[in-house]
C-alpha cells in the first residue's frame, strides 16, 4: 500500500530563479517538470512543505495532489476556488516582466500569510 505524502504548511520559503519554471504558459507548466526538474511556484512551495520530487513530478496542479489524498491548505484547492488561480496565471503568463511576475507572486502568497524570498 502506497503512503501518501504528508505536507506541513510553512509561512515562508525561497524560490530559486534557477529552478523556477515560469513564463512558458500553462501547457508547459507542472508542479515539477520531469524533463529538467524545474518547478512552478506552487511546486516549490510544496517542496518547502516536505513533498519529494516524486510526489510532485508531472502533476499539473495542487488538485492532482488533493485527488491523490494529500492534505493541503484550503487556499491550495483549485477545484472550484480561485485562491490559488492568480498564482498559476501569474507564474505561467507569457506577458509579465520578471519584476512584475515576482511582485505578483509575492503578493499572491502574502494574501495567504506566506513570505517569499527570491534568490539567483
Amino acid at each position: 500500500m502506497e503512503t501518501k505524502c504528508v505536507l506541513t504548511p510553512v509561512t515562508e520559503f525561497t524560490i530559486s530563479r534557477k529552478m523556477w519554471l515560469r513564463g512558458e504558459g500553462g501547457v508547459k507548466s507542472w508542479l515539477r517538470r520531469h524533463s529538467d526538474g524545474k518547478m512552478c511556484c506552487i511546486g516549490i512551495y510544496c517542496k518547502a512543505m516536505g513533498a519529494s520530487d516524486d510526489d510532485i513530478t508531472d502533476i499539473k496542479s495542487a488538485a492532482g495532489l488533493i485527488d491523490a489524498g494529500v492534505d493541503l491548505p484550503y487556499w491550495m484547492d483549485d477545484r472550484g476556488f480561485d485562491h490559488i488561480g492568480g498564482l498559476y496565471r501569474n507564474n505561467d503568463s507569457l506577458n509579465l516582466s520578471p519584476d512584475g511576475r515576482e511582485r505578483l507572486i509575492t503578493e499572491g502568497f502574502a494574501a495567504n500569510s506566506i513570505k517569499v524570498t527570491f534568490i539567483d
